[in-house]
């Protein structure tokens, strides 16, 4: 990393502003590609539980605009990008290819 990207990912915290926020991943996929010269894996685990909680209390707006400016630049334009695996918690049908619910 040069001196510029060092500064950069210093700043990488809890507290950043939310643009940072949405493409630090995009750096950091780039850095470990850089290193190891291989594609990253990016997992996501329950991706939607912040936004069931935007839309229970009321900043689903805000949550959203995030959530397309991390996606798409984590996801959708990361040349970097090997494969995504994301989970979630919201049960979506009552079947599955697994098993059957009843």
């Amino acid at each position: 990393m040069n001196e510029d990207e060092k500064e950069e990912f210093q700043w990488i915290s809890a507290d950043m502003e939310d643009n940072e926020a949405a493409y630090s991943i995009k750096f950091l996929s780039e850095y470990l590609f850089r290193y190891y010269k291989k594609k990253v894996i990016i997992l996501l685990d329950e991706y939607d539980t912040p936004m069931q909680k935007a839309y229970v209390y009321g900043y689903w707006n805000e949550l959203a605009a995030f959530m397309r400016s991390l996606f798409n630049s984590s996801f959708k334009t990361n040349p970097y990008l090997e494969r995504t695996i994301m989970t979630g918690i919201t049960r979506v049908s009552k079947e599955s290819v697994f098993f059957r619910f009843e």
